[in-house]
């Protein structure tokens, strides 16, 4: 089983484009999986609820909502978020990020990547 690891910068997008997280990874995961976010994730959806934007602090509101509903599983290691994501086993998870210079850095590790394509859906790379 794969652990499909979301970055922030993924769910706050997913949820500006308005698209359903869970149905949409549902629909491109041709193997078993288990959704997982840092534990720095969850920080910095703190922080911005707190300091953010009116628009920013509504979907990091929402982004904490739909990782409590579906019970994702927290890696609660220390440290930069990008660094932690890039530290990860390549065999075993799958990073969802909309971050070009993490995607770039995740491709020559050998990891898959889930992105968001056109606005409205989910692609495995």
């Amino acid at each position: 089983m794969k652990h499909i690891v979301l970055d922030t910068n993924f769910i706050m997008s997913a949820i500006g484009f308005k698209i359903d997280i869970i149905r949409e990874i549902e629909r491109i995961a041709d193997f078993r999986y288990k959704l997982t976010a840092l534990k720095a994730t969850l920080s910095e959806l703190e922080k911005l609820i707190k300091e953010g934007e009116y628009f920013e602090r509504k979907r990091a509101s929402l982004a904490l909502q739909i990782i409590r509903k579906s019970r994702m599983d927290i890696l609660r290691k220390e440290g930069y978020a990008d660094d932690i994501l890039a530290a990860l086993n390549p065999d075993e998870h799958v990073i969802a990020t909309q971050d070009a210079g993490l995607l770039k850095r995740l491709r020559q590790k050998g990891f898959r990547t889930i992105q968001i394509r056109q606005k409205k859906r989910f692609i495995v790379q």
